[in-house]
């Protein structure tokens, strides 16, 4: 769960550096903004293509070897 609420902690980040709220990532996505915010706080896991495609949202790039691996 301690890897979830880091990652969600640097999504969360990237988000606030491009100025965008958790709704208009929701709407780039098409998923709902309660879903953003589960992913962000930790309380989701995050499918590796979904979170390769929040990551291109915010202009990152994701490495991501295993499930402790927590670099954006």
């Amino acid at each position: 769960m301690e890897t979830l609420k880091k990652i969600g902690e640097k999504l969360k980040n990237a988000r606030k550096l491009k100025n965008l709220t958790q709704s208009d990532v929701a709407n780039e996505l098409g998923v709902q903004r309660e879903q953003i915010s589960y992913i962000e706080t930790g309380a989701r896991e995050i499918p590796l293509a979904f979170l390769t495609k929040m990551a291109s949202v915010y202009g990152k790039n994701v490495s991501y070897t295993d499930r402790k691996s927590t670099r954006l």
